[in-house]
């Protein structure tokens, strides 16, 4: 599955606008998350960085419940592998998540 897509990138609020906001004013635009369900990562802004593209979420995990604000990267999210039995499975992208209010965000 492609993380970021086109339509994703034109819709998605840079850096400079989202990272010295209040969280009262964020809204998370994608949701990319762990099928194995035990951790959801939620973005509200990005840019391209040094041939890389640099998101600035929130990260939820059953080790980190009320969330951890900060900056990853689409290279750090592919890089993922989990194991899953005889294979592995990689992370995820919510295809059918709606913008939602920073304060609402739970994992």
């Amino acid at each position: 599955m492609k993380l970021l897509t086109n339509a994703i990138n034109k819709n998605l609020p840079s850096l400079a606008t989202v990272e010295n906001q209040d969280m009262e004013k964020l809204v998370a635009i994608v949701k990319f998350f762990n099928p194995l369900g035990n951790w959801n990562c939620f973005v509200f802004g990005g840019s391209q960085v040094e041939g890389d593209y640099m998101f600035y979420g929130k990260i939820f995990s059953v080790y980190c419940p009320d969330g951890e604000l900060g900056h990853f990267t689409l290279s750090q999210l592919e890089e993922i592998e989990i194991p899953f039995g005889p294979t592995t499975i990689r992370i995820e992208r919510d295809k059918h998540f709606q913008p939602t209010p920073a304060t609402q965000l739970t994992l």
